[in-house]
């Protein structure tokens, strides 16, 4: 199955883009997007992203909710979707982004590609470009006959890395530049 002229709404977020679904040994989907803007907050508005939490009884569904969004960082939320992903299908998705945000700090433009299958999973490139400096990195994993192979590679030029620390961390106060 093609799929062309997707647009996908998270909160403030529009991402557009095109992709395939098989279904041979193992569901592949494969997605190719791009957005004007993202907001990193609005990843928690995926629905396989939210785990089920246990409220205190004078708690509304709708306020324990928001509140267990707002403890858990976009790379957390990832995570759990890389581990229930990789159990089920492959996915291989690229995201251009012209402006990344993360709560009110803007980063800059960034580029990724993830994929993830059975026994790889590969976040590269990974490119995050910021007004005087960035990141670009790559990380392999892969296992094989009981093995696991990972690598990374990164590099740095005058990377303002507060706004990255609150995509593990909202609430991070973390501020400085890396080389």
């Amino acid at each position: 199955v093609f799929l062309s002229d997707l647009e996908a709404h998270l909160g403030s977020s529009v991402l557009r883009g095109e992709g395939a679904l098989t279904n041979e040994r193992r569901q592949r989907l494969q997605l190719d997007l791009a957005a004007e803007s993202l907001q990193s907050n609005d990843l928690s508005y995926l629905p396989v992203f939210r785990p089920p939490v246990e409220a205190e009884p004078e708690a509304t569904e709708e306020e324990t909710e928001s509140a267990a969004q707002n403890k858990r960082g976009p790379l957390v939320v990832a995570h759990e979707f890389i581990t229930r992903y990789q159990e089920k299908a492959d996915l291989d998705i690229g995201l251009k982004v012209d402006e990344l945000q993360v709560g009110d700090d803007v980063l800059g433009s960034a580029e990724l590609r993830l994929h993830i299958d059975e026994n790889d999973f590969r976040l590269e490139p990974l490119r995050i470009e910021l007004p005087g400096g960035g990141l670009d990195a790559a990380y392999t994993w892969e296992a094989q006959a009981g093995r696991v192979s990972a690598s990374l590679r990164a590099r740095v030029d005058a990377l303002a890395y507060g706004g990255l620390v609150r995509l593990a961390e909202p609430t991070s106060p973390a501020n400085g530049l890396l080389y």
